[in-house]
């Protein structure tokens, strides 16, 4: 058996150091922060780069003459989001904040149409998502889509026709009446023919 030659100061110094070390050590893990400032259990911890973008309003296919506004839900932790923005047709980009109304300039400039509006967001770990909704810019009265021939087809429209048809027929023969006179000549010579 071996024998220790250790007084008890140098014993209670030892576990006095390995408490200190014990407790340094769970902070340092804890806050994953180094009396230095740098942070050294950056490999070690999981930290996700994914960001999702998705439209809430506008809705596909909705028409708009003024400036719309919009609502995107970007899933991602506030901290780490480095730039949102969005584009109408691939434009330039606009940056935003908060959700709120398209650029009403931007909007302006646009001619009526489709239009593909596209939200974007990245995070300081690289994450990157976007996501589009194509809506339309209708500033002008849209032409009415008229169908002509179930118009006549219908009972007014039959009706219609019906009426403009006896006309026509009643003011031929109105004026055959009125233009053409059979001379007395005439009609002997085509009593003549039956003889």
């Amino acid at each position: 058996m071996i024998k220790l030659n250790i007084k008890n100061k140098e014993i209670q110094l030892l576990v006095l150091f390995g408490v200190l070390t014990l407790l340094f050590t769970s902070v340092n893990f804890a806050n994953n922060y180094s009396p230095q400032g740098n942070y050294i259990f950056d490999n070690y911890l999981p930290k996700s780069a994914a960001v999702t973008v998705n439209i809430i309003s506008p809705s596909t296919n909705d028409n708009f003459s003024a400036a719309p506004a919009f609502i995107v839900k970007i899933s991602e932790d506030a901290d780490t989001i480095d730039t949102m923005w969005y584009t109408l047709n691939g434009g330039i980009n606009i940056k935003f904040t908060e959700n709120g109304t398209i650029n009403s300039g931007n909007w302006t400039a646009l001619s009526d149409g489709a239009v593909t509006l596209t939200f974007y967001a990245n995070n300081t770990l690289g994450g990157f998502d976007f996501d589009s909704v194509d809506i339309n810019k209708v500033t002008v009265n849209p032409p009415i889509d008229f169908d002509f021939i179930a118009f006549l087809l219908s009972p007014l429209g039959l009706t219609i026709i019906g009426v403009a048809i006896a006309i026509v027929v009643i003011v031929i023969l109105v004026k055959r009446r009125g233009h053409h006179k059979t001379s007395n000549k005439e009609v002997k010579r085509i009593a003549g023919l039956w003889d």
